[in-house]
C-alpha cells in the first residue's frame, strides 16, 4: 500500500509540473493552446505516454500463435486531477477543479495529425466539463431539496449527513452507519425513520441484512424551482401579460359587432 500510494504521489506531482509548463505565457482564456502544449508535453513523457500494445506467444499443439495482449495504462487520472490547475492559469476556470476522463490514451496516439488531436482533446475536455455542470446542478437540487424536507429537524440532527452518504456512494447497512457517524444502533433507526418519513430513503433487506437506500422525491414532490427555470425574465413576461390584456380589451370592445 505504501508503494502505491509514493507511485501515485509521483504521478500527481509530475502531472503538476506538467500543468505550469503547459500552462506558461498563455495570453488567452480558451485553454485550447494550452491543452496542445499538455499533450505534446505527456507523449514525451514515460510516465505518460502511451504504452505499445504486448504481443505474448502462445503454443497450441505444433503451432506458435502470437497474442496481442491490451497496453498497460498510464496513470492519466492523475493528469485529470491537475488538469484544472491549466484551466485556472488561462483564466477559463476560476477554481481547479479535476476534469475526471478529460485527458485519454486515444488523444495522446502518435498516429494522429495535429488539427485530429486537437479536436479530439476538445472533446474529451467538454464532455468532462459538462460532465461536472451536470453533478453541480445536481449536487444543488439535492441541497435544496434536502433543506425542504430535513430543514426542520434540529441543527445537530445526523440525518441530512447521513442521505448526503447515501446519496453520493451507496445503500448502507445499519452497522455501517453506527461505525460511521458513532452513533448508537437506536440513533440509526431513528435516522432511518426521519428520511423515510420524508420519503428521502427506504429500507430493504438484501439476503438477510436491512439497507438505507436513497431516494428523491419524484416531479410531483418538487417544487417548480428545481425542475425548471424561468423561461422568461420578468420584463418580458410583464410585456406578454400587457400584450395578451391589450387584446382581451380589443376582443371586449369588439364583442357587440358582427
Amino acid at each position: 500500500m505504501q508503494a502505491e500510494d509514493a507511485l501515485a504521489e509521483e504521478a500527481i506531482g509530475r502531472a503538476i509540473t506538467l500543468m505550469k509548463q503547459a500552462g506558461a505565457d498563455d495570453e488567452t482564456p480558451l485553454p485550447f493552446a494550452g491543452l496542445a502544449r499538455l499533450h505534446a508535453l505527456l507523449r514525451a513523457d514515460p510516465r505518460f505516454a502511451p504504452l505499445e500494445r504486448a504481443v505474448q506467444i502462445r503454443s497450441f499443439g505444433n503451432r506458435a500463435v502470437a497474442i496481442e495482449q491490451a497496453a498497460t495504462r498510464t496513470p492519466l487520472w492523475a493528469v485529470d486531477a491537475a488538469l484544472g490547475r491549466l484551466l485556472t492559469a488561462s483564466g477559463a476556470w476560476a477554481r481547479a477543479l479535476p476534469c475526471p476522463g478529460a485527458v485519454t490514451a486515444q488523444t495522446l496516439q502518435p498516429q494522429l495529425w495535429p488539427g485530429e488531436r486537437a479536436m479530439l482533446a476538445a472533446r474529451s475536455l467538454q464532455r468532462s466539463v459538462t460532465r461536472l455542470a451536470e453533478l453541480v446542478a445536481q449536487a444543488r437540487r439535492r441541497a435544496v431539496l434536502m433543506r425542504e424536507q430535513l430543514g426542520h429537524l434540529r441543527s445537530s440532527a445526523r440525518a441530512p449527513q447521513v442521505w448526503i452518504l447515501l446519496a453520493g456512494f451507496a445503500p448502507l447497512g445499519l452497522d455501517q452507519i453506527t461505525w460511521a457517524f458513532g452513533i448508537s444502533r437506536r440513533g440509526t433507526y431513528a435516522i432511518g425513520d426521519a428520511l423515510v418519513a420524508a420519503r428521502m430513503a427506504r429500507r430493504e433487506t438484501v439476503k438477510g441484512k436491512a439497507l438505507l437506500v436513497v431516494e428523491e422525491p419524484g416531479r410531483d414532490g418538487q417544487p417548480a424551482s428545481l425542475d425548471q427555470a424561468t423561461a422568461l425574465p420578468h420584463a418580458a413576461l410583464a410585456e406578454f401579460d400587457a400584450a395578451m390584456g391589450e387584446i382581451d380589451r380589443l376582443l371586449a370592445g369588439s364583442s357587440g359587432h358582427p
